[in-house]
């Protein structure tokens, strides 16, 4: 029984471990998947604004033909025509009587009660001319509102001065106006050079005047003398308009506007401007004008503004001058020297009294 009974344990333990050794693995660690990452957030679009459009600030244009009309540029015009007749008085040499007898005519002129007006519109225009006025002036209507700006150029003398450009302009005119001056008392100083050869030539030596009556009469005429230029020259005035910065034909213009005067430009030098009534006055015309505030409708405010009561006076007395330089005259040769000692120098005097 026991025998039995230790082989029955030993055939059970070896049954045990082969079924053992047969039986299944267990199955290996279950590994859990990683969590999804989550999405990224989506990127919120930012739509750029659109461009803000600087509007230019522009002032309406009037035609060449329209601003031939007015009164600003027909006295500038008139102006050229003055400085021509000089010009070619400068430049003419006396030949013959009847050669004398028209440039005594011609220079009646300087005698015009539009002399002084001429000058301060022309002085005017040429601010116009200068971009960095005319930008000033434009940004400060655009700033304040054109109309403002306009009212407070008619009502206050001063107020064309306080332009960030103003200074600049006025050494333009100042430069321009010095420039004609000097034209006049050097075309004064020739023609007297030409009475003292006129003087010696035998020709003209013993040549008596002819009627004082009818030369003193033509003098007297002056008063109502207006010079006047081509057309074309004219229109060049006209054309020109105010130049500013932005203005891509702006040089053509200026060009344009030099060349009716028989200049190419500024004449530069001759020191700081003098920022007196008649500088601010051509300084209030020019930005009118550069504003749109010269047309047909301002005529007879600006004929009044650019009367010029003193000049008007002391060339009253230089016609008074020549018309008894003449009258005292025996020999044709002394009509030059009248011409010369009265109807130029003593015309640029005034001209440098009166303020400009």
């Amino acid at each position: 029984m026991r025998a039995f009974g230790l082989k029955t344990i030993s055939i059970l333990a070896i049954f045990t471990a082969g079924f053992s050794a047969c039986a299944t693995p267990p199955p290996p660690p279950v590994i859990a998947a990683p969590a999804p990452m989550p999405a990224p957030a989506p990127v919120p679009v930012v739509i750029a604004p659109a461009p803000i459009v600087q509007q230019v600030f522009t002032i309406p244009s009037r035609t060449p033909d329209v601003r031939m009309n007015e009164a600003l540029v027909r006295s500038a015009a008139s102006h050229a025509g003055v400085m021509r007749r000089v010009t070619q008085a400068a430049g003419s040499p006396i030949s013959t009587k009847d050669d004398l007898n028209r440039m005594m005519d011609e220079l009646t002129v300087v005698f015009s009660p539009t002399f002084g007006v001429g000058l301060t519109s022309y002085g005017a225009l040429v601010a116009t001319q200068n971009t960095q006025f005319v930008d000033s002036v434009l940004d400060r209507a655009q700033a304040e509102g054109t109309g403002t700006v306009v009212n407070r150029l008619y009502s206050n003398a001063d107020y064309a001065g306080g332009f960030s450009g103003s200074y600049a302009a006025a050494a333009d005119i100042a430069a321009a106006w010095r420039d004609d001056i000097s034209a006049i008392r050097n075309a004064g100083a020739q023609l007297k050079q030409q009475s003292y050869s006129l003087q010696k030539n035998p020709a003209w030596k013993k040549q008596r005047a002819d009627s004082r009556k009818e030369r003193i009469a033509a003098l007297k005429a002056s008063r109502n003398v207006l010079a006047s230029i081509d057309s074309a020259s004219h229109r060049d005035i006209a054309a020109a308009g105010a130049v500013s910065s932005r203005d891509f034909d702006g040089a053509q213009r200026t060009a344009g506007f030099w060349r009716a005067y028989s200049k190419s430009g500024i004449m530069a030098g001759g020191g700081a401007p003098r920022m007196n009534k008649r500088m601010k006055r051509a300084l209030t015309l020019a930005a009118l004008d550069v504003l749109g505030a010269t047309d047909s409708k301002s005529s007879t405010w600006i004929t009044n503004y650019t009367t010029t009561p003193a000049l008007n006076q002391c060339t009253n007395w230089s016609r008074l001058h020549t018309e008894q330089c003449l009258a005292a005259g025996h020999y044709k040769f002394e009509d030059a020297y009248c011409i010369a000692e009265h109807q130029l120098s003593d015309a640029a005097k005034c001209l440098a009294k009166a303020g400009y």
